[in-house]
């Protein structure tokens, strides 16, 4: 691979374009950071958006190598202004078509990436429609690997997980995950600088039988699926404990 790490790994930074509270507070970002963060040479730091001081703030940071990947997790349209404010902060050219193969890798996922994936790809190098826990990893390995001959346009046949250039429809893959794991509490701080830090933080589920027109649960995160009341009562008593 070509990792900046020693020994092949990759490095990766995962950004929220939002403040840290909200970070904290949302499920599939820590989902996210908890997948890579497990994964076999990834090694991963998250950040978040200072608005104040238009800047990324970093939880870790403890290397000095540079990002092979940046990764942001965007749940809805409006924080888009914010990844492009991320990216200048980074000294990255926030547009795809005028960035094309120097610096990092920019990845783009989550609910708004997956609703409208050709807006996510005038700034971002891969679109990845999916839940991380379903295959994000072997696409960042599998872009890394490709990067010298410029990723984006070399993941066929990655079907549902890359923008094409002449992108004209959304694609009608999205990679699910069978299962749904619990401890969204895995390496981050206390669970209390949240914005719910008054509440536990349990995930009961995934998708929407229903199916209403307007709602994208119900359409993005399929097929439907629901958390044993054993498992839900488990990461209640989880937290009860890291809280105190």
């Amino acid at each position: 691979m070509n990792g900046h790490f020693e020994g092949g790994q990759i490095a990766v930074l995962l950004v929220f374009p939002d403040t840290k509270q909200a970070a904290l507070g949302s499920p599939g970002f820590r989902e996210v950071f908890r997948t890579l963060k497990n994964s076999d040479n990834i090694v991963v730091d998250w950040g978040w958006y200072n608005e104040k001081e238009d800047r990324i703030e970093y939880e870790c940071r403890v290397w000095s190598y540079p990002y092979d990947i940046v990764g942001f997790s965007v749940p809805y349209e409006l924080l888009y202004s914010n990844v492009v404010r991320c990216l200048v902060a980074l000294d990255m050219e926030p547009e795809h078509a005028v960035r094309k193969d120097s610096g990092p890798l920019v990845l783009f996922g989550g609910a708004a990436p997956s609703i409208n994936p050709a807006v996510a790809g005038t700034i971002a190098d891969i679109v990845y429609t999916g839940e991380a826990e379903a295959g994000l990893t072997g696409i960042i390995r599998s872009a890394i690997d490709k990067h010298q001959t410029w990723a984006a346009e070399k993941l066929t046949p990655m079907t549902g997980r890359r923008l094409p250039d002449n992108f004209t429809v959304a694609p009608r893959f999205f990679s699910s995950t069978d299962t749904i794991a619990s401890g969204f509490f895995d390496g981050f701080d206390d669970p209390a600088e949240c914005t719910f830090s008054d509440a536990g933080m349990v995930e009961i589920g995934r998708g929407c039988s229903r199916g209403c027109r307007f709602c994208a649960a119900g359409h993005i995160y399929l097929p439907v699926r629901h958390r044993s009341v054993a498992a839900v009562l488990g990461d209640a008593k989880s937290y009860r404990g890291k809280a105190g």
